[in-house]
């Protein structure tokens, strides 16, 4: 017993147990953050085909999304230090649930008033704050797993993957009872009930997130208790110009006054910003290119995919896409779990080559979209799993390495705010590739 407790001290045993709650907790932060928009997507044919027909909601919702996103990430990298980890994460969440809210609102009404531009604006307008909502939780998450370590980051960014599986189970399991109740698929019933249950379980869901970051992190789970704590405390330092950004103490003392006004520390937040940057810009890099090459063909691309002539799914055209969205979000959370075994055997100056040869899918899925009768890979049921689970995979794996080897560039004391960079460069991406999915369309419906 003795030799029992030289082995696992009770310390080092707590110390893996509050490790192992903090990989857990980190994950369904992670899930929460994405899963409204994942609702959103698996929603897509409900509005695309019967609630927005020919109104391009696909692609302008993602657009509209990406753009707020990319935005006030941007903006809360550079001075989202300025706010206080415990409101940031009072907003987020507030916000998530009036989303959530509304998107149910929005669903039920458009059955009513189909077409209707006034409930498509108000639709863009509630996804523009589900992006605000969305920057503010992950900055904070990602800040926070990327001041405790990889692990966590790798932990946020499988949650971030498993939130669209469990939005999958559901999609399928309320098609499969709507299937046996005779509920009518073509006058947009079925994919209406749909819409809803995955907003109210996006509801359900963000209250349970709620318990998980205020209760377990703050207060129950040593490790992550820490670092919040610790990082709280850094904001309150410089709040009271005992650490300002844009001068250390030793310049204070040096020149004997403090700064007049806040010019000078809010010239360092940017400065400092820049410098993580500078520091991470190869994964970021990486990360940036992962996600301009997944928007610019999904979901925008796959959902204007039809099934061929040869199809078993062409008096289930919701299901198609369903499984496609399903496959993507899969493959996606695998490739996201891999990564960190993957860890040991691609080096981070490596993971650019993944990165580039993803470009060539581009092509394939554009091809899938204008001519598919050219190729069984881009034209048969297989061959659009086939590519889609390549797509996923790939962005799955590709992202959480290059996550994971960002903040690690940077000294300790920088990690945070590189987590922080790390998440603006990537919805920058998705931005970017949400740009470049229009330009995708050029040229479609004259052909």
């Amino acid at each position: 017993a003795a030799r029992a407790a030289t082995r696992n001290p009770p310390n080092a045993m707590a110390s893996r147990g509050s490790s192992s709650g903090s990989w857990v907790a980190m994950c369904i932060l992670g899930a929460c953050i994405l899963l409204p928009y994942n609702a959103l997507l698996t929603a897509q044919p409900y509005f695309e085909d019967h609630a927005f027909k020919g109104m391009g909601f696909p692609f302008t919702s993602m657009l509209i999304y990406s753009g707020f996103l990319s935005t006030s990430q941007v903006l809360l990298t550079f001075g989202g230090e300025a706010l206080m980890l415990r409101t940031r994460m009072k907003a987020a969440f507030a916000s998530a649930l009036l989303v959530c809210l509304l998107l149910v609102l929005w669903a039920v009404l458009t059955r009513q008033t189909a077409h209707s531009s006034a409930l498509y604006g108000l639709t863009l307008a509630t996804l523009a704050v589900l992006a605000l909502s969305n920057s503010l939780m992950q900055t904070a998450v990602l800040g926070v797993a990327g001041a405790i370590g990889p692990e966590m980051s790798a932990a946020v960014m499988v949650g971030l993957g498993f939130c669209g599986l469990v939005i999958l189970g559901t999609s399928l399991l309320v098609q499969a009872i709507e299937s046996a109740l005779g509920v009518d698929e073509a006058n947009g019933d079925a994919g209406l009930m749909v819409a809803v249950v995955l907003f109210v379980e996006c509801l359900v869901c963000t209250i349970a997130s709620i318990w998980v970051y205020f209760v377990y992190l703050q207060r129950r789970n040593a490790q992550a208790s820490a670092v919040i704590a610790s990082l709280e405390a850094q904001r309150k330092g410089r709040h009271q110009g005992e650490n300002a950004r844009g001068f250390n103490m030793e310049h204070v003392l040096e020149a004997g006054t403090l700064p007049a006004n806040g010019s000078e520390v809010s010239e360092s937040t940017w400065r400092r910003g820049a410098v993580v940057l500078r520091e991470t810009a190869p994964q970021a890099v990486n990360v940036f290119s992962v996600f301009l090459v997944t928007m610019s063909v999904f979901p925008g691309v796959v959902l204007s995919w039809q099934p061929g002539s040869g199809s078993a799914f062409l008096a289930k055209v919701l299901l198609f896409r369903t499984l496609l969205l399903g496959a993507f979000q899969l493959f996606d959370v695998i490739g996201r779990s891999a990564a960190q075994g993957c860890s040991r055997c691609i080096a981070p100056r490596r993971i650019w080559v993944i990165v580039l040869l993803r470009f060539a899918l581009v092509p394939l899925f554009m091809l899938g979209q204008r001519k598919p009768e050219l190729s069984v890979l881009c034209g048969s049921d297989g061959g659009r799993l086939l590519l889609v689970a390549a797509l996923a995979f790939t962005n799955g794996l590709a992202a959480s390495l290059s996550m994971m080897a960002g903040p690690l560039l940077c000294p300790d004391a920088r990690r945070e705010v590189a987590g922080m960079a790390m998440s603006c460069v990537m919805v920058t991406g998705i931005f970017a590739g949400s740009l470049l999915a229009l330009l995708t369309q050029l040229g479609v419906h004259a052909s």
